[in-house]
């Protein structure tokens, strides 16, 4: 059985530090070990997080398929291959 590691944040800020809980669990059973602690400032953090999310976000926006444009795939894929895309649909 595998164990599970809950880190709970309390009051701060990346300024000031954190309060912190950390519990220690089994999977599927309660915590059987916890601690409080504190995290120290790290003012940076929002920053680098920020740039991660920029990087992120340039290497997959070509990936992602909104609502719209998987209706829109769905009806080009009809109008172009009726006959094939029906029978896709009522395969048994």
């Amino acid at each position: 059985m595998g164990k599970i590691a809950i880190v709970k944040l309390g009051d701060g800020s990346f300024e000031q530090g954190f309060t912190v809980t950390l519990q220690i669990a089994s999977e599927g059973l309660r915590p059987h070990i916890s601690r409080d602690g504190n995290l120290p400032p790290a003012p940076k953090i929002p920053q680098h997080y920020q740039h991660w999310q920029k990087v992120y976000r340039s290497h997959t926006s070509g990936m992602r398929i909104s609502k719209d444009g998987l209706e829109a795939q769905i009806t080009d894929m009809l109008q172009h291959k009726p006959k094939h895309s029906l029978n896709l649909l009522h395969k048994d």
